[in-house]
């Protein structure tokens, strides 16, 4: 079982502020996330997840939009390879078109990736995002050999391409990985 600090599953239409997500604390060998989310056509503004024992976020969503959000301090020292299951952000889809927009979100201090696209086949955009010192802790440490550290990870696809522009990078930065 995977601990989680909020879990979105089944709904659609809805709209989330202003909320802190920390200190969710994981198990061996799973990987704890601070939010999980299952749903769709949901608006995430001000959201921050913080000392998260795993992931910052999970998403597994179709129009999902996140504005001003920000994962911080994710590792997750009790899975099977401790730090690279820390993302920020995990986006996946696999084998589903969905669409996920990030704007002014920002992720540090996580011991895998930034945001981590891996496995995803739909259309994931990023304006005036940031991403620094991932893979390392916030004293500047490399997390451990598990750590990837990428800050924006495009990812690869499960299917055939489909001939459109499935991730989109402007105006963003990432400065100080691992």
């Amino acid at each position: 079982v995977n601990p989680k600090g909020m879990s979105i599953t089944g709904v659609s239409y809805i709209n989330l502020r202003g909320l802190e997500v920390r200190n969710v604390m994981g198990s061996f060998p799973d990987v704890s996330y601070g939010i999980y989310v299952d749903g769709s056509n949901i608006n995430f503004e001000r959201i921050t997840v913080r000392n998260i024992d795993g992931g910052g976020y999970k998403l597994d969503g179709d129009n999902l939009f996140f504005t001003n959000c920000d994962a911080i301090s994710c590792y997750d020292q009790f899975s099977s390879n401790p730090g690279s299951g820390g993302d920020g952000w995990l986006v996946r889809s696999d084998g589903n078109d969905f669409l996920v927009s990030f704007t002014g979100c920002r992720a540090m201090y996580c011991s895998s990736d930034g945001w981590d696209c891996s496995q995803n086949d739909g259309v994931v955009t990023f304006n005036y995002c940031w991403a620094f010192s991932n893979g390392k802790d916030s004293g500047g440490t490399h997390y451990s050999s598990g750590s990837d550290g990428n800050g924006f990870n495009l990812g690869n696809n499960t299917m055939d391409a489909t001939g459109k522009t499935q991730r989109s990078l402007k105006n963003c930065i990432a400065a100080s990985n691992y």
